[in-house]
Parts: C-alpha cells; sequence; structure tokens
C-alpha cells in the first residue's frame, strides 16, 4: 500500500477534507463501488456540477490504495473527450476524493430503459472505440469495459472507473483478476498474458448487448461466462488460436467436445453484414488475430463516423478560421485606421506649421508695405514742401 506521502507527490492540486467541505457541496448518492460512494456535488464557487468519488482506506496508516492511485494516476495524465475529465482532488485521514465531470447516468441505466437502433448504437460504440484507441495510444487498458463504467447522456459517453486501469509502460505484473466475467476475453479466463485487445473484446461484447438488449456471455459464474463463449464462438485449438492448448488453465476449462462458431448465425438476426463482419473480428478468439480499437475506427461499417467526423473538424476548422479571418480583418482595419489617424494627425500638425509661418510671413509683409507706404508718403511731403520753397525764391 501507498502512504501519503507517496500520493502527495504526483498530486498538483489538492485539498483537505474541510476544504472539500467548504469549496464542494455534497447533493446525493449516485451509487456505491468496491472501494467507496460516488456522489453528485456542486462547486459553490462556479456552479458546476461535479461527481464526486470518496475512496476508503482500508486502515489510516497505510493511506490511500493501489487502485486509487492508479486511477487517479492515470486521470490527471489523460485528456480525451470520450474520457471522464479529472477536476480535483481533496484527502484526509482516511478517505480520498477524487472530483470529476459529472453525468446523470451510465450506459447500464440506459440500456435498462431505452431500446437503441443500429444507427444510435453505431454512434455509442464509435466514441467507446475512439476512448479505447486514446487509452491504447498512450500505453492503457481499461480492463474493465462494461456498461456500468460508460457515462451516458443523449448518445454521448465518457469512459470512466479507471481503477482496474494499467499502464503497460510500467511493466508490471499482470492479474488475472480484472473484467466483469460476462465481459471477460478468452485468454484472461485462459491465464494467459494479455494486452489492449482484453478491452476490444469486452467493447465487441457491450456492442451486441446495446442490439440485442442482452449479454450473450451472461453468466452466474465465471465457468459458466467462459461456457458461453465457447457455445457461441467456438472451442480454442491449435488451427484458430496457435498455442492456446499449452495455456494455464486450457486443460481445465476445455474438457468437452469442440464446438463450433455459431456467432455469425446469432447476429444475422439483427445485424447489417458489415457491422457482423466488425464483430466478428472484435470477437476473434486469438488476441493477435483480434481487431484493435484503432483499426476498428478505420473499418468500412464506420466510413461514414469517419466521413462525419472529418466533416465535423472541417466545419469547426472553418468556423476557427473564419473567426480568425474576421479578427484579422478587425485588426488590419484598426491598423489601417491608426495608421491613416497617424498621417491624418501629422498632416493637420504640419498645416498648423505652415499656416503659422504662413501668418507670420503676411503679417511681415503688410507691415513691409505699410512702412512703404508711410516712406512714400513722408518722402512725397517732403518733395511738396521743398517745391513750395522753390516757387517762393522765385
Amino acid at each position: 500500500m501507498y502512504k501519503e506521502i507517496t500520493f502527495q507527490r504526483i498530486s498538483t492540486s489538492q485539498m483537505q477534507t474541510d476544504e472539500l467541505k467548504k469549496k464542494y457541496i455534497l447533493q446525493k448518492i449516485l451509487g456505491y463501488g468496491q472501494y467507496g460512494t460516488v456522489y453528485k456535488g456542486v462547486n459553490q464557487r462556479t456552479q458546476e456540477t461535479v461527481a464526486i468519488k470518496e475512496l476508503r482506506h482500508s486502515n489510516a496508516d497505510q493511506g490511500i490504495n493501489v487502485q486509487a492511485l492508479r486511477e487517479i494516476e492515470i486521470l490527471k495524465s489523460i485528456r480525451c473527450q470520450q474520457i471522464v475529465s479529472f477536476k480535483d482532488l481533496a484527502w484526509g485521514q482516511n478517505r480520498t476524493y477524487i472530483i470529476m465531470e459529472y453525468m446523470e447516468e451510465d450506459l447500464l441505466t440506459a440500456l435498462r430503459r431505452d431500446t437503441f437502433s443500429e444507427q444510435q448504437a453505431k454512434i455509442i460504440m464509435f466514441q467507446v472505440l475512439q476512448g479505447l484507441a486514446y487509452l491504447h495510444n498512450q500505453g492503457i487498458i481499461h480492463r474493465d469495459i462494461k456498461p456500468n463504467n460508460i457515462l451516458y447522456r443523449n448518445l454521448e459517453i465518457k469512459i470512466c472507473d479507471l481503477g482496474m486501469a494499467q499502464n503497460l509502460n510500467k511493466q508490471k505484473p499482470q492479474t488475472t483478476r480484472i473484467q466483469n466475467h460476462s465481459y471477460r476475453a478468452p485468454e484472461v479466463f485462459l491465464g494467459q498474458k494479455y494486452c489492449s485487445k482484453v478491452d476490444v473484446w469486452s467493447a465487441g461484447v457491450l456492442f451486441i448487448q446495446l442490439l440485442f438488449k442482452s449479454n450473450p456471455f451472461q453468466g452466474q459464474s465465471e465457468l459458466a461466462s467462459f461456457k458461453s463463449i465457447l457455445k457461441y464462438c467456438g472451442t480454442p485449438n491449435e488451427e484458430n488460436w496457435t498455442g492456446v492448448t499449452s495455456f494455464k488453465n486450457y486443460s481445465t476449462l476445455i474438457n468437452e467436445d469442440p464446438q463450433p462458431r455459431i456467432l455469425l448465425n446469432l447476429l444475422e438476426k439483427k445485424m447489417s453484414p458489415q457491422l457482423i463482419n466488425l464483430i466478428d473480428q472484435m470477437l476473434t478468439l486469438d488476441p493477435s488475430k483480434r481487431i484493435s480499437a484503432s483499426d476498428a475506427l478505420q473499418h468500412p461499417y464506420f466510413c461514414g463516423m469517419n466521413i462525419q467526423r472529418q466533416a465535423e473538424k472541417r466545419t469547426k476548422m472553418n468556423h476557427k478560421l473564419k473567426q480568425m479571418s474576421l479578427t484579422t480583418l478587425m485588426e488590419t482595419k484598426q491598423l489601417q485606421f491608426r495608421k491613416s489617424y497617424k498621417k491624418a494627425k501629422i498632416a493637420f500638425e504640419y498645416s498648423l506649421i505652415l499656416f503659422s509661418l504662413k501668418s507670420v510671413y503676411q503679417i511681415i509683409i503688410i507691415f513691409y508695405i505699410f512702412f512703404i507706404n508711410l516712406q512714400y508718403e513722408q518722402t512725397r511731403k517732403l518733395l511738396l514742401n521743398i517745391e513750395t520753397q522753390i516757387q517762393g525764391f522765385q
């Protein structure tokens, strides 16, 4: 178990429990999990609705448990629209609180209430695969994909509950105690080392459940679920899965007559040919032959979705470019106005200077003319006076 000091090191935003109570109001309980309770809450300052996951420490001296630490580390490191976002963190002596994005219900609740068309299921699954592709590209396996762990609102989904997730980059030993047994991949049952393809198997099962409102691998026990895999997907053998007979649990779990793969017969009742092909690849027994989440997104079945997604991206980009163009145009006009204003101001000031110089020049000319006229009058009077005196002598 990790001490609180270890947890403190990875935290960039954390509060003591008293601070949590001041910042958030707990409104109601949303559900219970293996390690604690999930509440609906409100940020008192922003009025934003959030989900608050309370994790109980098994021992106050031991600090936060490994699963909680793992979930916090992963949530803080990812940025994906299809995965619930991390918002804040609070912790105390025997409680840790993870504050996350809030959505009203999970996909299981929606499945019990609604019947989804193939197009609706397609939209949901495309988003699930987007979220998984993102995680897998980051080297993270979710390891517990099921309707309960997918938040839902009006055909929009968010993958949540990453307490079971594993970061493959850390080279830690794998446990087989993963996945709800009704969504568990065959390699996990057989005790074989697994990879991100276990999430693809779970997603394939989920896809069927969205359309049939039931899980063909649902069982009261782990053995019952594995027997359902054999019933619909056929018995693993060296022909369809190289090396499978040497797996740890093979001889224990597979001791009956071989069964054929009848999954396609089940799917033909309600699915289009392209969807059947996709599900067939997602529920392939051998994980090395099973399609990846990234490749599933490129499957012809999602061709229209990819075009639509690109169109949405282009629309957003065009809108952004228009905004940028409008902003640039306004800035250009403002710059032109400032330049024009500056030029006009300089010209005006220069005109004032010129006007002032011209005025001074005109005043000088006026005084000069006045002076000349004055001299002329004085000279004329002097000449008249002299002329009068000359006439007197004569």
